[in-house]
């Protein structure tokens, strides 16, 4: 079945934190900022322009790519993708579920962090 297929249950979004984009969209300002203030005097204005909106729309597609995690409860399954768009993207199909708790996380004890895991 496709995913458009299947009726959705629950949903829900889980943006990324705070300083996941201040960091992102940090780095952004640091790499395109030297080109909008002209340290790079070798290239003309216009070229820097483009190329801080390059790095401008780099931010953004990582951003709407890989920003947070969506989960989608369906009829037959779970599915799981990153960003807005699902181009990384898990399913799961109910039968291959073989048990279900409810536990208390406590990752930097269980885990050693917060992250992706395998």
């Amino acid at each position: 079945m496709s995913r458009h297929a299947e009726r959705t249950i629950y949903r829900e979004y889980t943006p990324w934190p705070g300083w996941v984009k201040a960091l992102v969209w940090g780095s952004v300002g640091v790499v395109a900022y030297p080109l909008l203030a002209g340290w790079d005097t070798a290239l003309p204005f216009s070229t820097r322009l483009v190329l801080v909106a390059l790095i401008v729309a780099f931010g953004a597609a990582l951003q709407w790519f890989l920003g947070g995690l969506t989960v989608l409860v369906q009829e037959t399954r779970i599915f799981l993708h990153f960003g807005r768009v699902p181009l990384v993207r898990k399913v799961i199909p109910f039968p291959e579920i073989r048990s279900l708790e409810s536990v208390r996380y406590r990752p930097i004890a269980e885990f050693g962090g917060w992250g992706i895991r395998g």
